[in-house]
């Protein structure tokens, strides 16, 4: 079983993802405007791609470690019921995208720390989604793989449902609580992070 180690970009920040394999999680790219905005917001525009895609895994969170720096760990959310998007608060690196609740055991682990060789680990992309955010020219034409990426969501939700290991979350308390207050942006923030101009992508 591959285990893919992930850092922050200082360093202090530490974390994995266990069972590495295209079978037990599905590869992707999206290019919605909240992810882009989550990236700018954060400083760390560069780790979109050219069209201002965000590369992530959509996995079990129970396969997710933190081993150094958990007290670096923060969330922001870009709305009061938006999704949970995680960072490291020493260089404001993006970890993950989460549910609000560990009882919806959906993580998006973005794949721009990985430290290892990602297309060995977890191959190449299995969807593309969102495509109406991408940007430039070289945008791609449509978006592929989205019935994949729920089917499968759905089916390791279940499991984990079954087998309790949506309990095992990392960046959640066993009673549920994240293990950082959420910040909400304000509609400035998040209208200055929405625009491409901001951060150059």
């Amino acid at each position: 079983m591959t285990t893919l180690r992930f850092a922050c970009d200082c360093g202090t920040t530490q974390w994995s993802l266990a069972n590495a394999q295209p079978k037990s999680a599905t590869r992707a790219t999206c290019y919605c405007t909240d992810c882009q905005a989550f990236a700018r917001h954060l400083g760390h525009a560069g780790t979109l791609d050219a069209q201002g895609g965000t590369t992530l895994n959509q996995c079990n969170p129970a396969d997710i470690q933190l081993h150094q720096g958990a007290d670096n760990v923060g969330v922001l959310r870009l709305s009061p019921k938006g999704l949970f998007r995680w960072h490291t608060t020493c260089c404001n690196t993006p970890m993950a995208v989460t549910a609000h609740s560990p009882g919806v055991p959906f993580t998006s682990l973005l794949l721009a720390p990985a430290q290892g060789d990602v297309d060995a680990a977890l191959g190449t992309d299995q969807a593309l989604v969102n495509v109406g955010g991408a940007l430039g020219e070289d945008r791609p034409a449509k978006t592929h793989g989205m019935g994949r990426l729920v089917r499968r969501f759905i089916l390791r939700a279940v499991r984990a449902r079954l087998n309790g290991d949506w309990r095992k979350n990392p960046f959640f308390h066993p009673d549920r609580r994240p293990i950082a207050t959420p910040v909400v942006l304000t509609k400035d923030e998040r209208d200055a992070a929405s625009t491409p101009q901001v951060m150059g992508v």
